[in-house]
């Protein structure tokens, strides 16, 4: 398999790992989603800064994309809160629950 071959397929296969459509993966990187398209299918390849970019907001290493037998595994997030920003959902890990001091509440009201 050709270097653009393997990018394309494995910028499908990230997309797909985040439930992302394809216009969600060109919005989240600023790009039409015509020209995401263009990579994902391998009639164009995608220029490095942007490869870089998109490894990012995929959240994959840039390896993922350009090593053909690179291995990766799946982590799950902890179960936690989500919060929307600027149109997009990002992660926020909870807060910390452990048991406080009632005296140390009433001190901050």
């Amino acid at each position: 398999m050709a270097l653009k071959e393997l990018v394309a397929a494995r910028l499908r296969e990230a997309r797909r790992l985040k439930n992302w459509t394809q216009a969600q993966a060109a919005d989240s990187i600023h790009v039409k989603q015509t020209t995401w398209g263009s990579w994902e299918s391998g009639q164009n390849a995608i220029p490095l800064e942007m490869l870089e970019y998109a490894a990012r907001e995929l959240e994959q290493p840039i390896e993922f994309f350009v090593v053909a037998n690179y291995q990766y595994t799946v982590q799950a997030k902890q179960p936690s809160s989500y919060v929307v920003n600027t149109g997009r959902v990002t992660y926020e890990p909870k807060k910390d629950r452990r048991k406080r001091d009632p005296k140390d509440e009433l001190a901050h009201k």
